[in-house]
């Protein structure tokens, strides 16, 4: 695996030299530290406009995988309070982490 980082130390890219795992990343305009986007595979990042999504104080709600997203929920002190794996096909709460077909 070989890593790009911008000069804030944000990763940007992850190749990986002998299959199709790479992730691509940018970050917003404004804030350089919240990320934007994420894309997986050997397309980059897919598009432009941010597909990741955060809530008023800058937390990540909700993020691409490689397959599904990711959503968080947070308590008010900003603790994380729940995490929900999907796909098209599966939900997996964070605190069991049985595969639970929906």
């Amino acid at each position: 695996m070989n890593r790009c980082l911008d000069a804030l130390g944000n990763l940007l890219a992850q190749t990986d030299a002998l299959s199709t795992a790479d992730a691509a990343m940018s970050y917003t305009t404004g804030d350089r530290d919240r990320l934007c986007r994420v894309g997986y595979g050997n397309s980059g990042l897919g598009g432009t406009s941010c597909n990741v999504t955060h809530d008023s104080v800058g937390n990540v709600i909700r993020q691409p995988l490689r397959v599904g997203n990711r959503r968080l929920d947070f308590f008010p002190s900003g603790n994380v309070r729940s995490i929900l794996y999907s796909s098209s096909t599966w939900a997996r709460p964070s605190s069991s982490m049985a595969r639970t077909p929906t």
